[in-house]
């Protein structure tokens, strides 16, 4: 049962981020291309910035709400039906998109981003089934795994998206039919769930206190400062690397005039070089180096390569400039959880990991949010104020370097 549990689990995750990978790129072509009409003409870049915000963040902002609920729900009713409820939510609401997209209704697609949320708080869960189903010796490598699946479907999707969404001999350019595909995608991810993922839970309908807001944060003021910093470099890289991924594309749009499919293969071949570096890279340096210090390098290697744009920022430029930042990108998100996960005390660690969660989360959802306006002063603020952010979590992280357990040195 163990090994069919995580080879759904596995399918779960790349099909779930293969579907959210086909539409992801499209968004500024959605709101900054001309040949779509989901704006008025004459908007403004500030305003059409701030469309692309909350459209973006929407989906993570909710899921950070929404996630140690339905944890807390799976704790007390099991895993599988969790999943099962938030994927089927997950499908309803691609289909409500793909209508508002069929409608040029950009009020529609936002809401079903926000409904979205749901679907994805059901990635702690299936990162508890992992927990349920690991004992100590294999749940890093199961988690590292898991890790390569969502990349994999983050590489996948958006060159599945920019074939359906471009121009073809069989077929004209469209956006609504990467919607469509992702919506079949995750119909048929609750089908593979719904058929083949055992309950995960060891027992069920135990008593569970209940979860409030304010006793989420309650316990998060009361965890060690230390961990609290790391929770802070986290928010913070995850801030960074969002702003400038998700806007940096209106620049390509804008200036380089690309088409959704030509933004769609930027996306895929960068997350291709995230992948690579995942499996090939990311677990030996854990191995052998701190893993704060690799930390701290890959965050001011990542702002050195954002920052490079200013100096140089043609097409040509991204085909040897993604795949440095995807590399560097790629350390800090294992690394930090690792980091933490060190600090943490065993007892806790299901609750800090949740935090930390929370932590990425909700910098997924405040960078488009927030930097939408700041296209209104200039198409690089994403490049300045992300490369900034990266960089200060780099600076944060350097405060809790020393006391990191286990003694070892870079």
């Amino acid at each position: 049962m163990t090994r069919r549990a995580f080879f759904v689990l596995l399918l779960l995750a790349f099909i779930d981020s293969s579907a959210f990978g086909l539409i992801y790129p499209l968004f500024s072509s959605m709101l900054f291309d001309p040949k779509w009409h989901f704006v008025d003409p004459q908007t403004s870049a500030a305003v059409r910035g701030i469309w692309l915000g909350v459209v973006i963040s929407a989906t993570p902002l909710i899921a950070m709400l929404a996630s140690p609920f339905v944890g807390n729900l799976s704790d007390k009713i099991g895993r599988r039906p969790v999943i099962i409820a938030c994927l089927c939510c997950g499908a309803l609401s691609w289909l409500g998109a793909a209508y508002s997209i069929s409608q040029e209704s950009l009020y529609g697609v936002a809401l079903a981003r926000i409904t979205m949320g749901l679907s994805v708080a059901s990635f702690g869960v299936a990162n508890a089934c992992i927990a349920d189903i690991s004992d100590s010796s294999s749940k890093g490598r199961r988690y590292s795994l898991m890790g390569m699946a969502f990349g994999a479907g983050y590489a996948v999707g958006p060159l599945m998206g920019g074939l359906f969404a471009g121009e073809t001999a069989f077929w004209s350019e469209s956006l609504l039919r990467p919607f469509f595909a992702s919506t079949v995608l995750t119909a048929a991810n609750t089908l593979l769930v719904f058929l083949w993922l055992p309950e995960t839970l060891p027992t069920q309908g135990m008593p569970h206190p209940h979860k409030t807001l304010r006793s989420f944060f309650g316990e998060l003021a009361a965890i060690d400062p230390k961990i609290r910093t790391l929770l802070c470099a986290t928010f913070l890289f995850v801030f960074g690397w969002s702003f400038y991924i998700d806007f940096i594309p209106v620049w390509w749009v804008e200036k380089f005039h690309m088409t959704a499919s030509e933004v769609s293969l930027f996306f895929g071949y960068g997350a291709l070089w995230y992948v690579i570096s995942c499996g090939v890279l990311v677990g030996p340096a854990l191995r052998r180096y701190n893993p704060l210090r690799i930390f701290s390098v890959a965050a001011i290697t990542l702002c050195v390569c954002i920052w490079t744009l200013f100096v140089f920022n043609t097409p040509m430029t991204y085909w040897w400039l993604l795949p440095l930042q995807n590399i560097a990108a790629s350390f800090l998100f294992p690394v930090a959880a690792t980091a933490i996960s060190e600090m943490a005390s065993k007892e806790h660690l299901g609750k800090i990991m949740g935090y930390h969660a929370s932590a990425e989360a909700l910098g997924f959802g405040t960078g488009p949010l927030t930097s939408g306006p700041f296209l209104g002063i200039h198409l690089l603020m994403p490049v300045a104020i992300g490369g900034l952010a990266v960089l200060a979590a780099g600076g944060v992280i350097l405060r809790v370097i020393t006391p990191l357990p286990k003694g070892r040195g870079f």
